[in-house]
């Protein structure tokens, strides 16, 4: 991916419409969410990130925490011509801990939806679906379901058998044997092999690529290598015309929808 300093927000606007439609775009729009810092509650004034704004309050409406409450506050007093009783030193120790509560209770949250989803996989042993790679490291691949938003990992040891080298550059694994060629944004297909609830993990096992096309995404017309060797064409299968004129055929109108209802 072309891209120059990723931390102006608009080189990560340009890298986000240059991967869209492509088989990367889940796993870079993935890879940049998790890049972000967490937003933080403080007093001291400082350029927003995304509206590029140096004077801004952010609250929501109606109420939903205790930071609204504190600025909800403040404004009451200097509407009602009086010094807002609330000095930096009491607002940054405020905000600090609202920001620590907050991102607790998000944790709690995360855990709580991710045995949820656990207990569901656990009963799909053996069960095929399809995912996207989202992560590639030194001893396990990352894939994101397309059906259940769960992620789930294939160990290197449970890969077609090859010589695997791992390329941090690339974020992929380069099987010199037999070519074999996994790499962020590939569509496969997975069975799901093992569920630990104690360490909250799930694993998959490969079982080859996927055909399913996410939506947006354009399916390539050249043939190339599949992680098997044979060559893979991801192009879709035109419906014969008389299959075409034979639904529309029976297709019923508005019109006769009307009447009949």
């Amino acid at each position: 991916i072309d891209c120059g300093n990723l931390q102006n927000r608009f080189e990560i606007q340009r890298v986000v419409d240059q991967v869209r439609g492509t088989g990367l775009e889940q796993a870079a729009n993935y890879a940049i969410l998790k890049s972000m810092s967490k937003a933080v509650y403080q007093p001291q004034p400082e350029r927003h990130y995304a509206l590029d704004m140096t004077n801004y309050c952010h609250f929501t409406s109606p109420i939903r925490r205790y930071p609204d409450l504190v600025v909800h506050r403040i404004l009451q007093a200097i509407i009602d011509g009086k010094t807002p009783n609330a000095s930096m030193s009491v607002l940054t120790r405020q905000g600090q801990h609202c920001s620590d509560r907050e991102q607790n209770a998000e944790a709690a949250e995360r855990t709580l939806v991710r045995l949820k989803l656990l207990h569901f996989m656990a009963k799909r042993i053996g069960q095929t679906f399809s995912g996207t790679i989202t992560t590639v490291k030194q001893d396990r691949i990352v894939v994101q379901l397309h059906e259940v938003p769960v992620e789930g990992v294939i160990l290197q040891r449970s890969l077609p058998a090859d010589r695997y080298r791992y390329d941090r550059q690339t974020h992929s694994f380069e099987g010199h044997r037999k070519a074999n060629r996994f790499r962020l944004g590939d569509a496969v297909s997975i069975a799901v092999h093992e569920v630990d609830l104690n360490k909250r993990e799930l694993f998959f096992l490969y079982e080859g690529r996927s055909s399913v096309q996410l939506p947006g995404i354009k399916p390539r017309k050249k043939s190339r290598p599949s992680h098997d060797g044979g060559p893979v064409k991801d192009a879709k299968v035109p419906r014969s015309k008389s299959r075409r004129g034979a639904a529309k055929r029976h297709a019923p109108s508005a019109r006769s929808k009307r009447k009949s209802d």
